[in-house]
């Protein structure tokens, strides 16, 4: 099964592990396993019981989270990277036990991951998210007509919907009209990316991200779907967002 355009992985580049840790453990309700390799490396597990993603330390650099996006060849992806405008920071580099993996910027400059996995890493689950979960992936770029080129080509997504927001227009991207959109790309002033966390009460985590020294910089607020959202950021200064069902 190709995994090419599929979001596998999530990390949390921080400046304070421990901190962090805490922090999302009370907002979002992630609990903690090590990772099984030749370094030290926790991993943060969902409420499906699945570990989603990692918190590494970062001393240079703002705190950030960085997603890891399939592709089938590392070396082919890079190439493309290149070849549509955008760079290559770091990698491919082996990780053992886990596959090659490379950082890289978009024409617009939002950094992101690619992933060629050992294994297909299943198929991707129908289910109800669980705590923890990222349901919702958005880009916010300061050139989507850039960006949609280069995500579309490189990773083989479509535009699944396309609706007007505040912000202007804001398009849905997905593997194909036929399946759950996977986030969306909207104008903005910078480049980045922003991960949609679910939580079981919104209301109650974001009280916790207030009370534990973060910030909520928008809602809650419905969104057309009925759901209710927040964009957030941790203590350390990295960007989040946190959803809940209706």
């Amino acid at each position: 099964m190709s995994v090419n355009g599929r979001f596998l992985w999530y990390d949390l580049m921080t400046s304070d592990v421990a901190a962090a840790v805490e922090f999302y453990k009370a907002v979002v309700g992630f609990t903690m396993t090590d990772w099984d390799g030749p370094e030290d490396y926790a991993m943060f597990t969902a409420g499906n019981g699945e570990p989603m993603g990692g918190v590494v330390e970062q001393a240079d650099g703002p705190s950030t989270w960085t997603a890891y996006i399939g592709v089938d060849d590392i070396d082919t992806a890079c190439g493309q990277v290149r070849l549509f405008g955008g760079q290559v920071v770091s990698g491919p580099t082996e990780i053992e036990g886990v596959g090659r993996m490379a950082t890289i910027l978009d024409p617009s400059g939002a950094s992101q991951g690619l992933i060629c996995p050992l294994d297909d890493g299943g198929e991707a689950s129908d289910a109800t998210p669980t705590a923890g979960e990222v349901t919702w992936c958005d880009l916010q770029t300061s050139d989507p007509e850039k960006a949609v080129r280069f995500w579309f080509r490189l990773t083989g997504w479509t535009d699944v919907d396309t609706m007007m927001s505040p912000r202007g227009k804001y398009m849905m991207f997905g593997p194909s009209r036929s399946k759950p959109a996977l986030g969306g790309m909207h104008q903005s002033d910078t480049s980045a990316w922003l991960y949609y966390l679910h939580v079981d009460d919104l209301d109650a985590a974001v009280a916790e991200v207030q009370s534990r020294g973060g910030q909520v910089l928008m809602g809650p607020m419905k969104v057309p779907s009925g759901d209710r959202v927040a964009q957030c950021v941790d203590p350390q200064g990295a960007p989040f967002a946190l959803h809940g069902f209706a």
